[in-house]
């Protein structure tokens, strides 16, 4: 169906040029441009061009004006951007810490509230930034696969952090738990997880507190029946501290919560963080 808002075009074939196939050349406008043509008297030029072929075109070679139609206006094709980024995602830039406001898929820029700027009002400064501006904020000096200790008073293992979010997966075997922190929620890291086996001059042991106001460790000592209490530098971790599987709460039990197993290799991010598939299934 014909759009009756779309200007009505004509051809007019140009008779005073001939092609290779002898065949004459069409000028397709608009009536209206072709009346302004007709009604304007052209001087007479020594110079050929565009102007003066269209002067005896319409004085002498108005032969076709074949009703050509109504032009369709082509819609303007606008590139979509692929978002990487979720909304609320932790993020670094090199204007500090942000979190991500919204993503404009037109041009491919993250609204980014740099929450370390703040305004006189107490409102936080936005950046607008591109995904190779922005990489996935982790808590300041931990690692995947190390201890923590969050603001929950608990420790922990960092499993993973999630790089299109910024969430940190922290397992608690002796809780029997895994939470899903933000960055803030991460206190730091430190030496061994309450849980984790370790090795002290005295021999293997198991942690069994940890101490935060002195930044110290209770030890069960295995087959002395005594506690040891002791600073990080004075004993080692066992292993990486995902050797017990077997138990009720254990390592095996706990990944299996998000679908991974210890030996999965994961897929790697862009900031070649491992992210791995998570069901839907959370421990409360």
């Amino acid at each position: 169906k014909q759009n009756k808002d779309l200007p009505q075009t004509i051809g007019l074939s140009l008779t005073s040029w001939t092609l290779a196939d002898e065949s004459h050349p069409t000028l397709f406008c608009t009536v209206e441009t072709a009346k302004k043509w007709k009604e304007t008297k052209w001087r007479k030029s020594t110079n050929d061009g565009l102007f003066s072929v269209f002067g005896s075109l319409v004085s002498k070679t108005f032969l076709a004006t074949n009703l050509v139609g109504r032009v369709e206006r082509k819609s303007i094709s606008i590139p979509q951007y692929e978002r990487y980024y979720r909304d609320g995602a932790a993020v670094s830039c090199k204007y500090g810490d942000g979190l991500v406001k919204k993503f404009r898929e037109n041009d491919g820029f993250y609204e980014v509230s740099l929450v370390k700027w703040k305004l006189a009002n107490g409102s936080c400064t936005d950046a607008y930034l591109q995904g190779d501006d922005l990489r996935y904020r982790i808590a300041t000096g931990c690692h995947e696969g190390y201890p923590v200790l969050t603001r929950l008073g608990l420790t922990g293992i960092l499993a993973s952090v999630e790089p299109t979010s910024g969430v940190h997966i922290v397992t608690m075997v002796s809780a029997g738990m895994v939470c899903y922190l933000q960055p803030d929620q991460i206190v730091r890291p430190i030496k061994a997880a309450v849980g984790e086996d370790v090795l002290t001059a005295y021999g293997e042991g198991k942690v069994e507190l940890y101490r935060e106001s002195s930044d110290s460790y209770v030890v069960h000592l295995d087959g002395w029946g005594a506690k040891l209490y002791a600073k990080a530098e004075t004993f080692d971790r066992v292993g990486d501290g995902i050797h017990d599987t077997d138990g009720a709460f254990g390592m095996k039990w706990l990944l299996s919560l998000f679908s991974f197993t210890p030996d999965s290799s994961g897929t790697r991010s862009r900031s070649n963080s491992i992210a791995r598939s998570q069901s839907g299934r959370s421990v409360a």
